[in-house]
């Protein structure tokens, strides 16, 4: 390891400057879901409660002595927080091209606006990828209730562990018809109400339910849903329109059967294993009390602390670092993260499979 190549124009106090002017999380919905909570070791833990606790205390008579009361059921999620990190390679032709351009800048303002492109963009894209894997783990544990690494989907090639992350929830197949059928699904009287049913009978209140764009777009071409959601005039004029998510959030708030539950849809694309797709698997419904459902755990790289020739800064959870090696001639940015999305709120959820009359993730 050598220094930068580009240290001579740029200070490590400037490189850190520049890392630190990021929004590391901005644009990244899921940390809306789940906030960031910085830990001291590799380890993280929660405490939860997935019994029923709407039970209350009894009355008693004067100068009686107190009962006790049921013993709580407290579970201890735990894992531990992986690491996250990848690296972006500057070569012997782009660097050459790279000094060319340079030599061409002339004076120090020009060639420092160069470099700082530079090392805006090779910055900018390790951080990007690194909050592309963070989404990945958050919407397969919402969609799946586990996270499986294998060759095809990790990019190394490397299987880092031999055990799914696996939060064991609830699981459920459809209520009624699959929504593939579009005359005889019913979404709405059928799977929400007694989704919400079921969770009331377990002391949950079941006020957010999450799918991907794909499955709502199934959701809502069915016959029923067009209809609960029509509009008086739609209805007056006989038309049939596929609706809107708006239009039917408007109608379930519309149902005192379902305590006001409300669609979010999760509509992302990523590249994790070959294939631009949603994480978040399409013919699932993810059934959640509300919009908090965790916390990404994160501590400290190792890296930043240790002294070598890399320029290192932090920014929030992610620290990236660049230097270069000489045989052969390569530049190198990377960035690395100690970060899990928890699923916290997975013991008091439940995943229903829109299609399959048992638990099938979807697949038909």
């Amino acid at each position: 390891m050598i220094k930068s190549l580009m240290a001579n124009t740029v200070t490590e106090k400037d490189f850190s400057y520049l890392i630190s002017s990021y929004d590391v999380t901005d644009g990244v919905d899921v940390f809306n879901y789940f906030p960031l909570k910085k830990q001291i070791g590799s380890q993280w833990k929660s405490a939860t409660n997935s019994q029923e606790d709407k039970k209350a205390a009894p009355v008693i008579s004067r100068n009686a002595s107190i009962p006790l009361g049921e013993e709580p059921t407290t579970e201890v999620l735990r894992g531990d927080i992986p690491k996250i990190a990848v690296k972006h390679e500057m070569k012997d032709d782009e660097i050459t091209e790279f000094q060319a351009a340079l030599a061409l800048a002339g004076d120090d303002a020009a060639a420092r606006q160069l470099v700082n492109e530079t090392l805006d963009d090779h910055a900018q894209r390790v951080i990007r990828l690194i909050n592309n894997r963070v989404t990945w783990i958050a919407l397969q544990s919402m969609s799946r209730g586990k996270v499986e690494l294998t060759r095809a989907n990790n990019a190394n090639g490397n299987i880092v562990s031999e055990q799914d992350m696996d939060y064991d929830m609830q699981k459920h197949g459809r209520y009624g018809d699959a929504w593939t059928s579009k005359t005889t699904a019913t979404p709405i009287s059928g799977d929400f109400v007694n989704a919400v049913k079921d969770g009331k009978g377990k002391g949950r209140i079941y006020k957010k339910v999450w799918m991907s764009a794909d499955t709502f777009a199934t959701m809502a071409a069915t016959d029923e849903v067009i209809k609960l959601s029509a509009s008086f005039a739609t209805n007056l004029l006989g038309a049939a329109y596929i609706p809107s998510v708006e239009q039917v959030n408007t109608a379930l708030r519309g149902r005192t059967d379902l305590n006001g539950l409300q669609i979010n849809i999760i509509d992302e694309i990523l590249n994790v294993d070959g294939e631009n797709k949603n994480p978040f698997i399409n013919n699932v419904c993810l059934f959640t009390e509300g919009e908090s459902l965790g916390q990404s755990h994160w501590f400290t790289p190792a890296d930043i602390s240790v002294r070598s020739a890399a320029m290192k800064a932090m920014n929030s959870f992610i620290c990236v670092k660049k230097w270069a090696v000489e045989d052969p001639l390569m530049e190198l940015t990377a960035g690395i993260a100690n970060i899990i999305p928890a699923f916290e709120a997975s013991q008091k959820s439940m995943l229903l499979d829109v299609i399959n009359e048992t638990w099938n993730e979807g697949e038909a």
